[in-house]
């Protein structure tokens, strides 16, 4: 007797350390239809930061939504407060080391605390599923659901009453939530980078987005997925100004001006449009010199680095005018 109660106990010691393993094990469980809570144990050693991160695509764009104050607590957790139960949403858990050393947990998606395991019943030529996503029957509907993606639990329960088609049977009514017919798909928009969340728009206002993205701006938008979409801002070049040290004289040739030759080391290094190197100057000993144009193979524009002292002074170009 005592040992079948040691070995029960054992059992119900292994599954209750199972059941909360610690990281890089962790729990997200759905708490309301907009709020997540992300929960941990931490039984590592020289843990000094740990770190949530969420992201609507299981691999990739995760972005940081909470650094945790106390990593050292054997057991913590975070409340999300903008879950979107129109999307897919991604958590994981970055836990960093005081030598620098640094892991990822795997992703998880929210599990409801609710949730309720439902047996597939068969009643009078209506088949409910075990996920109860959809009601189906050959005759006709048993519940209309136009208006609310909610099962009006009385409304259904006498709708099948009605129909006769329960008998001795256990419908299990508890936490019945329709799948809506249509549902709207979403895009989630980053402006500039996947990091910076600028919004999450319906199919229709992303298409007003878009429009007006392509008729009022010269900004691009990117899709990274079917439903990840990244607002690039056109950034214009700034006006060229043409450098005091490197220039063109009116008579077409280049000019180097140093004033300051006597108390510093110049050096210049001259590239072509496609960015190879075709002058280096490395010791330049007069204030004024000037290049002929004959040392260029056409004309067009070049980019040039001005060295002072090892030290680049400026990177500029300058334009030679062909001769006719």
């Amino acid at each position: 007797m005592n040992r079948l109660l040691i070995l029960v106990l054992i059992i119900f010691t292994s599954l209750e350390l199972k059941a909360q393993l610690p990281l890089p094990d962790f729990e997200v469980t759905l708490l309301t239809e907009t709020k997540v809570r992300v929960y941990w144990k931490n039984n590592l050693e020289n843990c000094t930061q740990i770190t949530i991160q969420k992201s609507y695509d299981s691999l990739k764009y995760f972005k940081t939504i909470f650094s945790s104050l106390s990593p050292e607590l054997p057991e913590n957790a975070y409340v999300d407060h903008d879950y979107l139960p129109q999307l897919k949403t991604f958590y994981r858990i970055l836990y960093v080391y005081d030598e620098g050393n640094y892991a990822f947990t795997i992703s998880k998606t929210p599990t409801n605390r609710n949730e309720k395991k439902f047996k597939e019943i068969k009643i009078n030529k209506v088949e409910i599923n075990n996920k109860l996503n959809r009601l189906i029957t050959v005759d006709k509907p048993i519940a209309s659901i136009k208006d609310s993606s909610f099962i009006n639990k009385q409304n259904l329960k006498k709708e099948i009453e009605q129909n006769e088609i329960i008998s001795n049977k256990i419908f299990l009514l508890d936490s019945i939530k329709a799948t809506p017919l249509a549902s709207k798909k979403m895009f989630v928009v980053y402006k500039r980078t996947t990091d910076s969340l600028y919004n999450i728009l319906d199919d229709k206002s992303f298409s007003k987005f878009k429009d007006s993205i392509i008729s009022k701006t010269k900004d691009t938008l990117y899709a990274y997925e079917n439903d990840i979409i990244v607002w690039k801002q056109f950034i214009p070049d700034p006006a060229w100004q043409p450098s005091e040290f490197v220039y063109t004289s009116t008579k077409g040739y280049v000019v180097i001006d140093l004033p300051l030759i006597k108390k510093h080391k110049y050096k210049l290094v001259v590239y072509n449009e496609a960015k190879q190197e075709i002058m280096k100057l490395k010791h330049i000993k007069l204030q004024k010199l000037i290049i002929e144009k004959s040392n260029f193979l056409k004309a067009g524009w070049y980019n040039f680095e001005l060295y002072e002292d090892d030290k680049l002074l400026e990177r500029n170009k300058f334009q030679l005018i062909a001769d006719f």
